[in-house]
């Protein structure tokens, strides 16, 4: 019997899997599980090979192409031969996976705990009256999954206090702990060093806006462009992913926003890796995220903001969902899709060095303090005992 499951396909990753490298480092047996393979906006996603600190990993064989209808074949059988005393699955209260692993765990007396992303209600009315009929006939699946599996999930774990709301809306209230996503500390941290190499490798000698993340238009990359064009009598760079795995439609509207615009003089592309996204923040000044609400979707937490806080960077984000509660009073908050409010704030801190500095102190030791693994394990380590 091992103390705990994970049930992750984030931990394809292997920056993803800290999380359960440090419960480990703490005394807990911990093995993970994870999909063989399954589909990104990128392409195909594979595991990463385990790390030397790695726990045991197991892939498994996926069935589905929407991960709350997932299902792994060969899942009970793995739980009937560990028989963990927890299981955590990184999803959703409401899918196939919790009503499977929730009925499973009855057999030897484990627990279900699901950490959920989600912060915005499934709509199935208002999906039926405005003539969407599989959009509702898929909430209403949801529904029919999350009265199977309520009884068998003994907690879950929102990142945003718009996630606990909804979780109570969903019966869950007493059981419920927010937690952070806890970024690694050992890769995001200030060092002047890299930022001294990155900078003169790259050209970047005046104050440096960068946007970190994929190019969609809810993250609102036009609107830093947008920004940025009215800011022609200061001095800055812009620092921004040449989105090689990420080719869309809106990719190619920024490269033609950036000429359009002139921003494109002044703009400095990068490839990279995760684990050399640190070196790159490292490089920059500021870091904008101008996320945009959408219907369907609210930022549900921007874990670019801890990682580049956690780099001593001046981070600027909009009022979508978590943003401003990751943030709180170490980041600079705006209203979302509001280009001239968005420019005004960034020609303050391109031009208030020392405004920069302070917000850039005070997001270093927020993100150490709230937002780091550590302090993810420590809500995950409490729960665990609190559950024995």
């Amino acid at each position: 019997m091992v103390d705990l499951l994970a049930i992750s396909h984030a931990s394809v990753l292997r920056i993803n899997r800290r999380i359960y490298c440090e419960l480990r480092a703490r005394g807990w047996s911990v093995e993970i599980a994870v999909p063989d393979r399954y589909t990104t906006p990128a392409g195909e996603s594979v595991p990463e090979p385990p790390a030397p600190d790695d726990p045991p990993i197991h892939m498994l064989p996926l069935r589905g192409t929407k991960i709350r209808f997932w299902r792994f074949p060969t899942l009970t059988a793995l739980l009937q031969k560990i028989r963990p005393r927890f299981v955590l699955l990184d999803g959703e209260p409401d899918s196939i996976l919790a009503v499977l692993i929730g009925r499973a765990l009855r057999r030897h007396g484990g627990k279900l705990i699901v950490q959920s992303c989600e912060n915005l209600p499934q709509r199935f009315f208002g999906d039926l009256f405005a003539g969407r009929p599989a959009r509702a006939a898929r909430d209403l699946a949801l529904r029919l999954f999350l009265a199977l599996a309520r009884p068998h999930i003994a907690h879950v774990l929102p990142i945003s206090s718009d996630g606990v709301r909804l979780m109570e809306s969903l019966g869950f209230a007493g059981c419920i702990t927010k937690t952070p996503l806890g970024y690694d500390q050992r890769l995001f941290f200030p060092d002047e060093k890299k930022r001294a190499g990155v900078r003169q490798r790259l050209g970047l000698d005046q104050a440096t806006v960068a946007y970190f993340g994929r190019p969609q238009p809810s993250k609102g990359i036009h609107l830093i462009v947008e920004a940025l064009a009215g800011l022609s009598h200061v001095p800055f760079q812009f620092l921004l992913d040449s989105f090689s795995l990420y080719r869309s439609p809106y990719s190619l509207e920024i490269e033609a926003l950036l000429q359009s615009t002139g921003v494109a003089a002044r703009t400095v592309r990068f490839d990279a890796t995760h684990e050399e996204m640190p070196d790159y923040m490292n490089a920059t000044d500021i870091v904008a995220m101008p996320s945009i609400t959408t219907p369907d979707w609210a930022e549900q937490y921007g874990r670019v903001a801890p990682e580049a806080m956690a780099c001593g960077r001046t981070v600027i984000v909009s009022d979508s969902g978590a943003l401003p509660e990751v943030v709180g009073d170490a980041g600079i908050v705006v209203s979302e899709n509001n280009p001239a409010a968005l420019r005004a704030t960034l020609e303050k801190a391109l031009t208030q060095p020392a405004l920069r500095g302070d917000y850039g102190r005070r997001a270093a030791r927020r993100a150490v303090e709230e937002l780091s693994v550590p302090r993810q394990c420590d809500v995950l380590e409490r729960l665990l005992r609190n559950l024995n």
